[in-house]
């Protein structure tokens, strides 16, 4: 997989915040005490969110032994670990071990938003596919792209991750394909008028449509259903192949529930949610009591269109009673790119630039992505001094040198060397600033502004003052980054 694109706006609102870390650090930060049976086992768990990581595979910080799993893909069985995608949002079934973050997954479904063409051109962070907008920001993982910059009207996608509650989709995982191929896209559907179906801000003609797992009934708003058209929307219509009915009932048995996404029709009054309803009225409902611990946010925080993760019972009528929520952070406060100078497994820390440099801490929330080979798989324990990687995240001190909490560490080819801090300015000393406990240098560099527009060094300077965000790109020489270009970042 290939990185996503590292542009100015890397501190714009993460609306995907990672869900889960790698395999080492799930075993060490993962989830919290569960209710157990008699075996030291918790079967009937239920857990739905984006694939972290490998060595099994990583979803909501539980690494799942998935080599007896039932692995489906966009409905096709059959399919492989070999199948998955970090980024991918699937769900999983299955038991989860006494240690809270392992366990054995008995199935294991991946369901697309979106296969299609892009209908326009891209923009710096959407774009359209389909007819449906598609937001990007820096988390997006990318797979036979660099990033939204390397796409281009006309591009065949894949696309994976959520619908926010006006329907565009929030992208995990972008993947561009090769021509041909069907066009696809899955949907709630928002109302019924005869043989038309209104879903996903498409108006569906399915009068010619094959139809698959509705028996003899006829659609109805507020089921799921995956989508073939016979060509691309135009004007907000278009026609359908057929039609399969996705079964979102929660597997019998299930009694806990571990579900990352977007919140909509939310009621502070009843303290009750949808968690990925598009917008409809369809979706996982949620209650939150005074019980319910929340992290990384507070009860006040809770509105629609925010990224949570609940965990919980599944009561009786089918509510999840969160116990636990937690909030995805809205902003990253904090950049970093260059060579591993030391790696600490048994700390979850690693350094880059120097020593002590800029000090990287992982915790249950790292995505960690091996963009340097495809099919890579990024562990701390296969980070090798010397390795080229990027870090997304927040901001922190550590001693003498500057600290990232990761949201995200990816593995960059070691063609693309280059250095890079962000983050609050924490000194101005003439022409020289500190960032994350980097000296940087900017007598060589172009400067640019919020706005991205070009400035002189003396414009810049002039209103600069310390806790600003900038980023700086450059090399590394000498204990300093000598930056060939410095921008501030609103």
């Amino acid at each position: 997989m290939t990185p996503p694109s590292a542009q100015p706006h890397w501190t714009a609102r993460l609306r995907a915040r990672l869900a889960a870390g790698a395999a080492l650090v799930s075993l060490v930060l993962g989830c919290g005490g569960v209710g157990q049976d008699g075996t030291g086992a918790v079967p009937d768990t239920q857990t739905t969110g984006v694939v972290s990581g490998f060595g099994s595979v990583i979803v909501g910080g539980i690494r799942f032994d998935v080599s007896t799993a039932q692995i489906s893909i966009d409905g096709t069985a059959g399919a492989t670990q070999a199948d998955l995608r970090v980024g991918m949002v699937v769900s999983v079934t299955g038991s989860l071990n006494a240690d809270g973050t392992s366990g054995t997954a008995r199935q294991l479904t991946y369901e697309s938003l979106l296969r299609g063409n892009i209908d326009d051109a891209p923009g710096a962070s959407s774009l359209r596919v389909l007819g449906q907008r598609v937001q990007i920001d820096p988390t997006t993982v990318f797979s036979s792209a660099t990033g939204i910059g390397d796409l281009r009207l006309g591009d065949r996608l894949q696309v994976s991750g959520f619908r926010n509650p006006d329907g565009s989709l929030r992208a995990t995982w972008v993947q561009r394909e090769s021509a041909g191929g069907s066009l696809q896209f899955t949907g709630f559907v928002s109302a019924v008028a005869g043989n038309t179906l209104t879903l996903g801000g498409v108006n569906l003609d399915i009068s010619r449509a094959a139809r698959v797992g509705f028996g003899a009934a006829a659609p109805t708003a507020g089921q799921l259903l995956r989508v073939v058209l016979e060509a691309a929307p135009v004007a907000g219509n278009a026609a359908a192949s057929r039609i399969t009915l996705i079964d979102t009932s929660t597997p019998g048995g299930v009694q806990r529930q571990q579900l990352q996404g977007i919140v909509s029709q939310w009621d502070a009054g009843t303290g009750r949610f949808l968690l990925n309803g598009g917008g409809g009225t369809s979706g996982q409902p949620v209650q939150v009591s005074a019980t319910t611990q929340f992290q990384d946010g507070t009860l006040a925080d809770l509105a629609n269109g925010k990224r949570v993760e609940v965990r919980g019972t599944r009561a009786s009528d089918g509510v999840l009673q969160a116990e636990r929520l937690e909030f995805y952070r809205d902003v990253l406060t904090a950049y970093g790119r260059g060579r591993v100078t030391a790696v600490d497994v048994a700390g979850l820390r690693f350094n880059v630039l120097d020593l002590p440099g800029v000090e990287v801490r992982l915790r249950a929330g790292t995505l960690l992505d091996d963009s340097s080979v495809m099919g890579g798989v990024l562990t701390l324990a296969n980070l090798a001094v010397g390795d080229e990687v990027l870090v997304l995240g927040r901001a922190g001190t550590s001693g003498s040198s500057g600290r990232i909490e990761a949201d995200l560490v990816q593995r960059l080819p070691r063609i693309t060397p280059g250095a890079g801090v962000g983050g609050p300015v924490a000194q101005i000393a003439g022409t020289s600033i500190t960032v994350l406990g980097t000296n940087v240098t900017t007598n060589t560099a172009d400067f640019f502004d919020a706005q991205g527009q070009a400035v002189t060094q003396a414009v810049f300077f002039a209103t600069l003052q310390q806790g600003d965000a900038v980023r700086a790109e450059g090399v590394y020489l000498a204990g300093a980054l000598v930056a060939r270009t410095v921008r501030r970042v609103p």
